[in-house]
């Protein structure tokens, strides 16, 4: 981060074109290009709006001037939520939207008044490994948010595989978007990662991020954008509802028939608890 001539200040950064991302796949050296984004500071924190972007903005001021420009605080994106459906399961019984991909034993799962709680299982979606039960629910067309708030109960020191809870949009078991938060090593993290088949030779299939810290309940969301074909999806996480850190962008081609999927995965012993998971369309 910089201040140009003018006072205003700037980041520059890295970047990974999605249609020339590598010098060498076997090698996994990535192709990153340098971009530019101007930097507002709100209440003393730096922000970002708008990054990344990929049109032409406004350049730095390379020299000094007389009457110091001051650019315009660029805008929030101006994007409303209308709820589609909220689920708490307080119920005995799962709504009927959800229905089990490689279903659970039935000792391995409740809802009630605490909510949905899935013990977490050695078992894992991850490139050849497609055992983990997961409990899926349509998605709606068009643009839209998916929510989850979940609690998973594992000691601060925990844990030798990443042991993770959380959601996934996906199409199949090797095409999907996952965000979760995962402990392992001792390490808490919210993860957001990513895996697609099938690819070139040499590509990886599975990369990830990260998105916050989780908390002892955390918030996790997912705005999903579709234009020309092409499918973002954007990483949220939150320690309290209320104030969100944002995250990277995927870009995926899961279609019409993707589907929502909980998940409670990477090693057994634990417990993760959801106690709302909801969807919203998504508009400008």
């Amino acid at each position: 981060m910089f201040p140009d001539a003018a006072g205003q200040w700037w980041t520059i950064y890295h970047g990974i074109d999605v249609n020339e991302p590598f010098f060498s796949a076997r090698d996994k050296l990535t192709r990153r290009v340098a971009l530019l984004d101007r930097i507002d500071w709100v209440d003393g924190w730096p922000v970002a709006r708008g990054a990344p972007s990929d049109e032409p903005r406004p350049a730095p001021a390379m020299a000094k001037s007389a009457h110091p420009r001051a650019l315009a605080l660029a805008p929030a994106p101006a994007v409303r939520a209308r709820p589609l459906w909220t689920d708490t399961f307080r119920g005995q019984q799962l709504d009927g939207r959800w229905t089990w991909l490689r279903a659970r034993a039935a000792d391995a799962w409740s809802a009630g008044p605490d909510g949905l709680t899935l013990a977490t299982e050695a078992t894992d979606l991850y490139v050849d490994t497609n055992t983990a039960s997961v409990l899926r629910a349509p998605l709606p067309a068009g643009d839209y948010r998916v929510e989850a708030v979940v609690r998973l109960d594992v000691p601060d020191d925990c844990c030798a595989t990443a042991v993770q809870a959380g959601f996934a949009v996906m199409r199949d078991d090797d095409n999907y978007v996952k965000l979760v938060e995962m402990a392992h090593g001792g390490l808490h993290q919210v993860e957001f990662a990513k895996e697609m088949a099938p690819v070139p030779a040499d590509f990886p299939r599975y990369g990830n991020t990260v998105v916050g810290t989780p908390a002892t309940t955390t918030w996790l969301r997912l705005d999903v954008h579709r234009s020309g074909g092409e499918e973002r999806y954007t990483a949220y996480s939150s320690r309290d509802g209320r104030t969100w850190v944002g995250g990277g962008t995927w870009t995926h081609r899961l279609g019409a028939d993707a589907r929502l999927g909980l998940v409670a995965m990477g090693g057994a012993g634990h417990r993760a608890v959801f106690t709302r998971v909801s969807a919203a369309r998504l508009s400008r």
